[in-house]
């Protein structure tokens, strides 16, 4: 080997060296920066925990239509996809009147029974189906997903259930009503209502159907005769085993198709003209918003054998 290509192999070996060199202590800087930024983030990471702790227990004073409440933040945002877990996230920012107070423009009437379901996970309740009617509003106003399922599935803890009798029944004091029309609807009428909230349930004892319908739940006017179905002549709002509902009018799609076995439970709030159903406890949403009283219960029957029955009011009132 002649000294000129001996002088240029030592000459790469001392380049390569200091090659491998550098990138060694490049590789060791950039270790260095991964550690400490790591340690970084989890530093910022702990400060933020523990930033949201001090938050969660942050005092917060509600104005709720005039209403104060007090109470923390960790409350509030129990639900996170609720109103208020948006609310307090930390994602918007919050206005306050000069009394450090959040308002919100509701009737905070019931706000306590919010207040305490958020706290507790449970609420007892007076028996007054309007109180659970406006409470249901608030809460879907809320947004507080589970109180909504919870008040809509009848699982309130009232108390007198056992050996209650129905508030409300059919003509003549009769809280079951047997059909055997053989296609050809018929109509039993009960208790009379003319303002306020209602709620009670229909089971289904026995169905042999005859057609797609058979049954119809919901309300109509004492004029509706025994011998047509319930929303006859746009003098009733009913709620269909099909699945469909009517007014007398067309029959449209609402809900869930029902039959023997279902429990259907009718919400009606006269003083707003909404009338609403649910299939054992899941609720099928508001079928109507124009109803006005005086209006009566009501089951229609075009069924071979049904038998129709008024369950003791779940909030145990005789």
């Amino acid at each position: 080997m002649d000294k000129n290509m001996q002088s240029e192999l030592v000459l790469l070996q001392t380049q390569t060296e200091d090659l491998f060199a550098d990138f060694k202590n490049q590789y060791d800087h950039m270790k260095r920066f991964t550690s400490d930024t790591r340690k970084q983030y989890k530093k910022i990471e702990d400060e933020e925990a523990s930033v949201q702790d001090i938050y969660s227990t942050y005092k917060v004073k509600l104005d709720i239509g005039g209403n104060y409440f007090s109470t923390s933040v960790q409350t509030l945002t129990k639900f996170p996809d609720s109103m208020f877990g948006a609310m307090f996230s930390g994602r918007y920012e919050i206005e306050y009147d000069d009394d450090s107070c959040v308002f919100i423009d509701r009737d905070g009437t019931h706000f306590r029974y919010i207040l305490n379901f958020l706290r507790d996970g449970h609420i007892d309740l007076p028996q007054d189906p309007q109180i659970h009617l406006e409470l249901l509003r608030e809460a879907e106003y809320y947004q507080i997903n589970p109180l909504v399922k919870y008040l809509r599935s009848g699982e309130l803890s009232c108390t007198n259930k056992i050996n209650a009798r129905p508030k409300y029944s059919f003509n003549n004091g009769l809280t079951e009503f047997n059909f055997s029309t053989y296609g050809t609807w018929s109509t039993m009428k009960g208790s009379v209502l003319v303002t306020g909230a209602h709620i009670w349930t229909i089971k289904i004892k026995k169905f042999e159907q005859i057609g797609d319908n058979g049954i119809e739940i919901g309300v109509c006017q004492q004029s509706v005769p025994g011998n047509r179905n319930l929303s006859y002549q746009y003098k009733g709002w009913g709620y269909i085993a099909s699945g469909s509902k009517s007014d007398g009018g067309a029959v449209v799609p609402y809900g869930e198709p029902y039959g023997l076995g279902d429990q259907i439970t009718v919400y009606l709030d006269l003083d707003n003209g909404i009338l609403s159903f649910a299939k054992n406890g899941d609720h099928q949403g508001v079928a109507f918003n124009d109803v006005t009283g005086p209006v009566c219960i009501a089951v229609s029957s075009s069924a071979k054998i049904c038998s129709l029955g008024i369950l003791p009011d779940e909030y145990g009132m005789n």
